[in-house]
C-alpha cells in the first residue's frame, strides 16, 4: 500500500535544560521499547498515578521529540543533562515529565505508549517511571435510589484523612456513563469518566484547592458523587474501590470461602473468582472443601464460580458482594442451584450434509454439536450466540440470539458461500492493546472480510523460527507479544475458515529489498499459522519504465521484482497464497491505454510481471486504485488489468482522505466500482473482488456518503459482492 505508517501525536515537545526529579521509582511496571514506541503496563496491583509522573531514560544522542500516542493525551515536557563530557557515560540523561493528561491513573494492567523520535538507530534505554501509586482506603459507599440522578455517597470510615488532590473511583454500571462534564457532586473534585469496559467503570478526579475527606464513621458529611439518569436506569453496583493519592492502606482483612458439597454426580470441581478492592483472586476449589484468602484490603469484593454440568444436569451460583472489614475474616458460603434446562429444536434448510456442526455460545455456557435437521437438543437457561461453520457455505440463523428458555426452535438456513473476495489491509500500528488474542479487534473481524492483509513486515525482516516474537519485523502490534497475535488470528480461522491471514511484506515505509530475507518471512509465516504473503513492492525510487523497441513496458526493477515473487512461491509452494499489490496505473501504457491518464514513471509497471512466467506464482492483485489524482478512472484501469492478467483482481478504495492527488471516494464511487468487478469478473472467469485501505483508517469529519468511514464503504462492498452478514460491525472487540 502507498502509504506512511501515521501515528497521532498529542501535542509538541520543547526541549530546554535543567533536572529535577521527584518520587520513588515505580516497581512491577513493565517496559517495552521497540519500533520507536515504549510501552508502560502496570504490572502491579495497585493504580499508578500519572499526574506529575517522570520517565528517566539515557540516550547517546539527540532526542527530537517524545509524543504520547493516541488514545492518551499528555502533554510532555522533555529536559536533557548532557553527560558526554563524563567518562563511562551511558549517554545524555532525558527526563520526560507528565504536565497535562487526560488519563490521572494506570490502573493494573493497563498500559501507555509514547512515541520516541531519536537521530540514530541505537534504542534509548535505562528506562524508569517515578510516580506516585494510588493506595485503596476503607471507606462506606451507599447507593441512593435512582430517580432523575444515580447518587453514590462515599464516606471516610477510616481514623486517617484521605487526600481529595488525586482520586480513583471504580464501579460497575450496566448503562453508559454520561459525559465527565455531566458528573458532579460535593465536595467539587473534577471527576471524570476515564473509561468504561462493558460494566466496569473508572472515574478519577481530584483538585489541590479540594480538602481531604476527613474520618467520618456516621456518615454525616459523606463525598457524592452524581450523574443524570431516568427513572428506569439501573443502579450503580460493586465491587467499589475508592483509590487515592497519599492515602493510608486501608487495613487488612481476610476471607474464608465455603464450597457445598456438588449437587451431583460427574461434575467438574468449580474456579472460584474474587474481584474488587485492588486485586482479582481465581482459584479452582474442591467440592466441599474452603478457601482461605488472607492480607485482603478492605472494602467490598465480587464473589463469583463458574458454571458446571455433566451433560445432562446444569448448575450455577449467583454472584454476590461481600464486605471485608480490617482485621476480620469474612466467611462466604457458595451453594449452587439447578439451571432450568429446556429442549432446542435445530432445523435445516438448504444443508450441505446429513450432519452439520452447530455452536451454542453463552454467557455462561458453551457447546458444540453435531446436529442433523430436525434433531433436539437440551440446553440450560441462558442467551446464545450461534453459528454454524460450513466450508464454502454461509449460514443464516433465526433467531440469534437465541434466549432459552424463550425460544424453543432454531432454523438454520445455508447458501453457497459468494466466491467472492473482499480484502482489508489491517494496520498492526493502530491495533488494540490486548493480552488475550480472541479478543483483539483481529480476531473477531466480521466474515466478509475474507482476505486480510497485516500490514507491513520488512523485506529485511529478522525473525527466528519458534521465538513467536514480531519485534524486528516490522509489524508493530500492541499486543502483549507474539502468543496474542497468534491467539488472534487462529481465533479469527476458528470463527471463519474460510478467511484468508495474509502478511503483507514492504509497503511505502520499507524499502530495502536488497536485503529480502525470505527465510525469515517463511518462518514468521509457518509460526503464526498464516496463509500466504502479499508483496507490497514499492521501490524508493523511480522504476525506470519505458516502452522498448518491441512495443512493450520494461523496467529497471523487472528482475529483482519477479525474483521476490518467484523465491517466496519457491518456498511457500500452494495452497499458500501469493499475493500483490499493484499501482494505479501499473497496466496502463501500451495498446488502447497507452496515453490513459494520469501518465506517470509507474506506468506500465505490471505488465512485464504479467508477461512473465512468475504472474503463474500469484493468486491474486490487488491494485492500490486511489492515490492517482482526481483524472484517474478505475473502472478503465479494471478493464486494463483485466486484459493482462489471467487471475483474480481485486480493485481498491481508499478511507478518505487519500494520501495523493486529492480525490475521494464518496459511496456512489465505491458503489459504482463494485458493480464494475461484479460484471467483469464473470467475463473473464475469475472471482469479483474489492480491496479495502485500511480498515482501521478514519475520516476527516463527520463520516457522510461524499465522505464515508470505513464501515460505510465496508458494508456497500459486501453488500454489491453478494457476501453475507453485511450489518456486521466491522472493528469490534468479544
Amino acid at each position: 500500500m502507498n502509504k506512511t505508517r501515521i501515528v497521532l501525536l498529542s501535542w509538541i515537545v520543547c526541549l530546554f535544560i535543567s533536572l529535577s526529579s521527584f518520587a520513588l521509582p515505580t516497581a512491577n511496571v513493565q517496559m517495552r521499547y521497540a519500533n520507536d514506541t515504549l510501552t508502560i503496563t502496570n504490572q502491579s496491583k495497585q493504580s499508578i498515578s500519572l499526574r506529575n509522573a517522570s520517565l528517566h531514560f539515557y540516550y547517546a544522542g539527540k532526542i527530537s521529540a517524545v509524543n504520547s500516542v493516541s488514545p492518551l493525551k499528555i502533554k510532555l515536557q522533555t529536559k536533557v543533562k548532557n553527560l558526554t563530557q563524563l567518562p563511562n557515560n551511558q549517554g545524555n540523561f532525558y527526563q520526560v515529565d507528565f504536565m497535562e493528561t487526560n488519563q490521572a491513573s494506570l490502573s493494573p494492567g493497563q498500559h501507555i505508549q509514547l512515541k520516541i523520535v531519536t537521530d540514530k538507530k541505537v534504542p534509548p534505554h535505562g528506562f524508569e517511571l517515578l510516580a506516585n501509586a494510588l493506595t485503596p482506603v476503607q471507606v462506606k459507599v451507599t447507593v441512593l435510589a435512582p430517580n432523575w440522578t444515580q447518587t453514590i455517597q462515599v464516606c471516610n470510615t477510616s481514623s486517617n484523612p484521605i487526600p481529595l488532590t488525586n482520586i480513583e473511583f471504580d464501579f460497575n454500571y450496566n448503562a453508559s456513563m454520561p459525559s465527565s462534564t455531566s458528573i458532579w457532586g460535593q465536595p467539587w473534585v473534577a471527576w471524570t469518566a476515564a473509561s468504561q469496559q462493558g460494566s466496569q467503570v473508572m472515574l478519577v478526579g481530584g483538585t489541590q484547592w479540594t480538602p481531604p475527606l476527613q474520618p467520618d464513621p456516621n456518615c454525616a458529611n459523606p463525598l457524592t458523587i452524581q450523574f443524570g439518569s431516568t427513572p428506569q436506569s439501573p443502579a450503580p453496583t460493586g465491587p467499589f474501590t475508592f483509590k487515592a493519592e497519599g492515602g493510608i492502606p486501608s487495613g487488612n482483612g481476610g476471607m474464608t470461602i465455603s464450597l457445598s458439597s456438588a449437587p451431583a454426580s460427574g461434575l467438574a470441581n468449580p474456579q472460584i473468582t474474587v474481584q474488587g478492592a485492588s486485586s482479582t483472586l481465581q482459584q479452582t476449589v474442591v467440592w466441599g472443601q474452603q478457601w482461605e484468602i488472607k492480607n485482603l484490603v478492605p472494602g467490598m469484593y465480587t464473589v463469583s464460580a463458574t458454571p458446571v454440568d455433566n451433560g445432562q444436569q446444569f448448575y450455577q451460583v449467583a454472584p454476590m458482594n461481600v464486605t471485608v472489614q480490617d482485621q476480620t475474616v469474612t466467611p462466604v458460603s457458595l451453594s449452587y442451584q439447578p439451571v432450568p434446562a429446556s429442549d432446542v429444536t435445530v432445523s435445516f434448510v438448504n444443508a450441505p450434509a446429513a450432519q452439520e456442526p452447530v455452536k451454542f455460545t453463552g454467557q455462561h455456557y458453551t457447546f458444540s454439536y453435531t446436529v442433523s435437521n430436525g434433531m433436539t437438543v437440551q440446553l440450560p437457561a441462558d442467551t446464545y450466540s450461534v453459528t454454524s461453520a460450513v466450508s464454502g457455505y454461509s449460514a443464516a440463523i433465526s433467531p440469534n440470539p437465541l434466549v432459552v428458555p424463550n425460544n424453543n426452535s432454531v432454523a438454520i438456513t445455508y447458501q453457497p458461500a459468494s466466491s467472492a473476495r473482499f480484502v482489508g489491509y489491517y494496520e498492526s500500528w493502530s491495533s488494540d492493546w490486548q493480552t488475550d488474542g480472541s479478543k483483539t479487534k483481529l480476531a473477531n473481524l466480521p466474515g466478509y472480510i475474507n482476505v486480510v492483509n497485516l500490514a507491513f513486515m520488512r523485506p529485511d525482516a529478522v525473525y527466528h523460527k519458534g521465538s513467536m516474537n514480531y519485534v524486528g519485523t516490522g509489524l508493530e502490534f500492541n499486543y502483549e507479544n507474539g502468543t496474542v497475535l497468534k491467539q488472534a488470528i487462529a481465533t479469527l480461522h476458528q470463527k471463519h475458515p474460510e478467511t484468508k491471514v495474509i502478511v503483507s511484506v514492504g509497503g511505502a515505509s520499507f524499502t530495502n529489498w536488497q536485503g529480502f530475507n525470505v527465510q525469515a518471512i517463511v518462518d514468521f509465516v509457518q509460526d503464526f499459522g498464516l496463509d500466504g504473503v502479499d508483496i507490497d513492492y514499492e521501490p524508493s525510487g523511480s522504476p525506470g519504465c519505458a516502452k522498448g523497441s518491441d512495443g512493450h513496458v520494461h523496467c529497471q526493477i523487472d528482475a529483482a521484482f519477479q525474483s521476490y515473487i518467484n523465491l517466496t512461491r519457491s518456498a511457500l509452494p500452494r495452497p499458500y497464497w501469493v499475493t500483490v499489490a499493484a499501482w494505479s496505473v501499473g497496466a496502463y501504457g501500451e495498446d488502447q491505454w497507452v496515453n490513459a491518464p494520469p501518465q506517470s514513471d509507474l506506468t506500465g509497471i505490471m505488465l512485464p510481471l504479467f508477461r512473465s512466467t512468475a504472474a503463474s506464482a500469484l493468486d491474486m492483485v490487488n491494485v492500490m486504485s486511489y492515490d492517482a489524482g482526481t483524472s484517474y478512472n478505475p473502472q478503465q484501469a479494471l478493464a486494463a488489468y483485466s486484459n493482462y492478467y489471467a487471475g483474480p483482481i481485486s480493485m481498491g478504495v481508499e478511507v478518505p482522505p487519500e494520501g495523493w492527488g486529492g480525490h475521494i471516494y464518496t459511496m456512489d464511487q465505491v458503489n459504482q466500482l463494485a458493480q464494475a468487478v461484479m460484471t467483469s469478473a464473470p467475463t473473464h472467469g475469475t472471482p469479483p473482488g474489492m480491496m479495502l485501505w485500511s480498515l482501521q483508517k478514519v475520516p476527516n469529519g463527520t463520516p457522510t456518503a461524499d465522505n464515508p468511514s470505513a464501515q460505510m464503504m465496508a458494508t456497500a462492498i459486501c453488500t454489491d459482492l453478494g457476501l453475507t452478514n453485511c450489518s456486521e460491525v466491522l472493528l469490534k472487540n468479544s
